[in-house]
């Protein structure tokens, strides 16, 4: 298999800051981007956490901050169509 016809994979993870023996991992392997692997992140930590869970996400993607907000308040959101 040549490189041009390997796919590419996005690795993604977290680690229970509270507890880091708790820890997640995964790839992602169609159409990868850096947003798609943040927003993955997010999404499988507010996943697995307990209804009653108080959860604190961690990131510098502004664009993953801003999908989240987009997804919560689409009708304050900057987003625009």
């Amino acid at each position: 298999m040549s490189a041009a016809s390997s796919p590419a994979i996005m690795d993604l993870g977290w680690i229970n800051a509270h507890n880091q023996s708790l820890i997640f991992q995964a790839s992602a392997t169609i159409w990868p981007s850096s947003t798609k692997a943040e927003t993955l992140a997010c999404l499988t930590t507010i996943f697995t956490a307990r209804p009653i869970s108080k959860v604190e996400l961690y990131t510098d993607s502004q664009v993953t901050i801003q999908g989240f907000h987009h997804s919560l308040c689409p009708k304050y959101s900057t987003i625009r169509k």
